[in-house]
């Protein structure tokens, strides 16, 4: 007869497999998975997800085209993509986009949450869809800004501090902005030479913005800003509103090291959001409209470093 140390000790491992096993078939619907009628087969589906037109022709109507697709069938374990994004069904993101793109919230019906234990799928869910809905309504309801009204750049300096810190000061103009929410990127373009090119190549950093004004909120995604920094801004930062904050060059000074270079250009985007009041862009002009920039040279050695800007 075998040891009672290692009988419990397949019994544990069986366990565990049968664990895995469950846990397995749960996150990737092979408990459930089923063809709903008129639908295609989850496994023909996936075989030819990037030459769909296979099966469902080009000219095949929304509806027809979400009907047709299986309701149960979709990627999972999507660890780097955005929040709520890991997992989903194929299905429930297109009633979502057939939600968004009519503005009818009876599609948002068909939006199933793909459940699991490990991974968050909530941004394709019947309440998800709903909201944005009610979002885009709102949006289309809001007020107007007028693009000459919003804060612009109107001057841009930079320098390094004595512990190596890179203080980035802007002014805006016009003397009284639109208060709001503002897009805000700072980024640094270097050029660094490749062993046995001539031309080099173009590296462009993102700098992390640190000011108690500035934060990374995801609530304006949907209007496209030029990056996931948002700034409030608000009377008390000056008139004519002014604002100083520094950046982390941790990355920068890496690269600058291992390009053996001393400068490169700064650069900085403000991008109009969202009024105080809830007023957005109007959606009839160019997205430029709302958006200022202004590039400066910096070079680690110079005490006055030119400036321009667009």
């Amino acid at each position: 007869m075998g040891q009672p140390g290692t009988h419990r000790r397949r019994l544990l491992l069986t366990a565990a497999l049968l664990l895995f096993v469950l846990l397995w078939a749960y996150e990737t619907d092979r408990l459930f998975e089923r063809d709903a009628p008129g639908s295609l087969s989850c496994a023909v589906y996936k075989e030819n997800i990037n030459s769909l037109y296979r099966l469902i022709p080009n000219a095949t109507a929304p509806e027809t085209r979400c009907q047709r697709t299986p309701p149960r069938c979709g990627p999972t374990g999507l660890l780097f993509n955005p929040a709520g994004m890991q997992t989903y069904y194929y299905r429930s993101q297109c009633y979502h986009d057939l939600a968004v793109s009519t503005l009818d919230a009876a599609f948002c019906a068909e939006v199933s949450e793909r459940r699991s234990l490990l991974f968050d799928g909530s941004y394709y869910s019947v309440q998800a869809c709903l909201a944005k809905i009610r979002q885009l309504h709102a949006d289309r309801a809001a007020p107007r800004v007028d693009p000459a009204a919003v804060a612009r750049i109107d001057d841009l300096t930079a320098a390094f501090d004595q512990d190596q810190h890179l203080s980035v000061t802007l002014t805006f103009s016009p003397d009284l902005p639109v208060y709001g929410a503002y897009a805000i990127a700072t980024t640094a373009h270097l050029h660094t030479h490749s062993t046995g090119t001539a031309q080099g190549s173009q590296v462009t950093l993102a700098l992390n913005a640190n000011h108690p004004a500035i934060t990374r909120d995801l609530r304006y995604a949907r209007l496209l800003p030029v990056g996931n920094e948002v700034l409030q801004l608000t009377p008390e930062l000056g008139n004519p509103a002014a604002l100083t904050y520094r950046v982390d060059t941790g990355q920068l000074a890496e690269y600058l090291q291992r390009a053996g270079e001393r400068g490169f250009r700064l650069s900085v985007r403000l991008q109009f959001l969202e009024s105080a009041a809830g007023a957005l862009a109007d959606p009839a002009l160019p997205r430029d409209a709302y958006i200022s920039e202004k590039v400066m040279r910096i070079t680690t050695q110079a005490a006055a470093p030119r400036q321009h800007g667009t």
